[in-house]
């Protein structure tokens, strides 16, 4: 089985949520850990952005094989240190996909980040 998942979001989307609702937003999409990895960075929007774009992209990938309730931090986007994104499940989602592989592809430029997320079997 394989099944695939892509989401496309402009930027300037995420940082006006981000502005608007500001914690309240990050903590009901992002995990701590992903909020310390975008604040780190030089243009945290950006990061964001390509994080969000993924959640997206995994829930895609997954309900398209099973029906479930995902919260968006039950998925997180954790980096490598040579940059590398790979996908974190938690809660339900982490049981339901125990025996499956998921892999993720992010990029952004200025304007839009994207993501591709294939879940597969192992």
């Amino acid at each position: 089985m394989t099944e695939v998942g892509i989401d496309i979001i402009e930027i300037a989307r995420i940082g006006d949520a981000l502005s608007r609702w500001d914690n309240k937003f990050r903590k009901m999409v992002f995990t701590a850990s992903e909020i310390e990895f975008c604040e780190a960075r030089s243009n945290p929007v950006q990061h964001y952005a390509a994080r969000f774009a993924a959640k997206e992209a995994v829930a895609k990938a997954l309900k398209s094989s099973k029906t479930l309730f995902l919260k968006w931090t039950d998925v997180e986007i954790v980096s490598h240190e040579n940059g590398a994104p790979t996908i974190s499940l938690h809660g339900e989602s982490e049981t339901l996909f125990n025996d499956f592989k998921l892999s993720l592809s992010l990029s952004h430029s200025v304007n839009s980040a994207i993501a591709v997320a294939i879940l597969s079997d192992k």
